[in-house]
């Protein structure tokens, strides 16, 4: 059997306060779905905040949750560190 995920790679959250994340090691591969924890959900978003964040002068730095997200969804593109993940169960190939 085939399986296609898709998968974020995983930043190093040392630090990151402004929501739950889970402690999970850096560029590790997180399969997105709708069985992912509360603090996975916040590593994936903690990964795009700090993946797409591009200091400029005019930019103070994020001290809020909802100043970051508002600065996702007002972003021109969001680019995500991933891609998909083929896996084939019956060899046990990936």
């Amino acid at each position: 059997m085939l399986i296609v995920d898709a998968v974020l790679e995983t930043v190093d959250t040392t630090g990151f306060s402004l929501w739950p994340v889970a402690d999970l090691p850096p560029s590790r591969l997180l399969a997105l779905s709708h069985r992912m924890s509360l603090p996975e959900i916040g590593a994936a978003l903690a990964a795009l905040a700090e993946y797409n964040s591009q200091a400029s002068d005019d930019d103070s730095p994020v001290t809020d949750a909802g100043e970051q997200i508002r600065r996702l969804l007002e972003a021109e593109k969001v680019i995500a560190p991933g891609g998909l993940r083929i896996r084939r169960t019956d060899k046990d190939v990936t």
